[in-house]
């Protein structure tokens, strides 16, 4: 709002260049603002008024796929030798926040090739996302997936974000009979790993969950 009163009030005043950074800083912070209100009505749906799942047959990897022509991330960057053909029992607008939400952090905070792989399992599907960035302090695991999270890390970094990602991927997970682990990458970084059921193993009595959990406020 005050570099927009700035431009309006002296727009004559303000060099070509010192406008169009004023103006990439007013579009930066409406994004910032958007994808927050837009988190913050998802929890608002998930938590306060529940949420039904409407699964089928999902192709995952072909979400992946999807996703990253959305992000427009450069495919060097991702590596997708591992991505292999795999179905999961899953809402397919669920999963597809999920994979978007977890792509965005691994672009977003890792550095290097960001790997992609998925396995068919008899008991439904693996999806993990890995990057080699810093990875999550030792001391911040245990709060990863905590409403308004983030690390004092990506508070000090110049990244924005809402502490809201991670928390929506694992509520909409348990929504679908799904979970989502963070464990350390190899050599330095963050990897997620999903279980998603496939349409077997609820057949055979997996059955998830139709109805959003409610935990307590934090």
């Amino acid at each position: 709002s005050g570099f927009t009163d700035l431009l309006l009030t002296d727009w004559e005043g303000q060099p070509g260049q010192q406008k169009l950074d004023l103006l990439k800083r007013v579009k930066s912070s409406a994004v910032v603002m958007a994808n927050l209100l837009e988190d913050t009505l998802t929890v608002s749906t998930l938590e306060a008024h529940g949420a039904q799942a409407a699964p089928s047959e999902v192709r995952v990897d072909l979400v992946v796929h999807e996703v990253l022509g959305m992000l427009s991330a450069s495919l060097t960057s991702v590596d997708l030798a591992g991505l292999a053909p795999v179905t999961a029992w899953v809402d397919r607008s669920h999963v597809t926040q999920v994979v978007t939400n977890l792509l965005t952090n691994a672009i977003k905070y890792g550095s290097g090739v960001v790997s992609v792989t998925t396995e068919q399992l008899a008991s439904g599907v693996r999806l993990r996302v890995s990057d080699h960035g810093a990875g999550v302090p030792p001391e911040f695991v245990a709060h990863l997936f905590d409403r308004f999270s983030r690390s004092t890390e990506a508070r000090s970094g110049g990244q924005r974000g809402s502490g809201l990602g991670l928390y929506i991927v694992k509520l909409l997970l348990e929504l679908n009979g799904g979970q989502v682990a963070y464990t350390d990458t190899p050599g330095g970084g963050a990897t997620f790993t999903v279980s998603l059921a496939s349409r077997t193993s609820v057949d055979e009595g997996a059955q998830p969950s139709s109805t959003a959990s409610h935990p307590q406020p934090v």
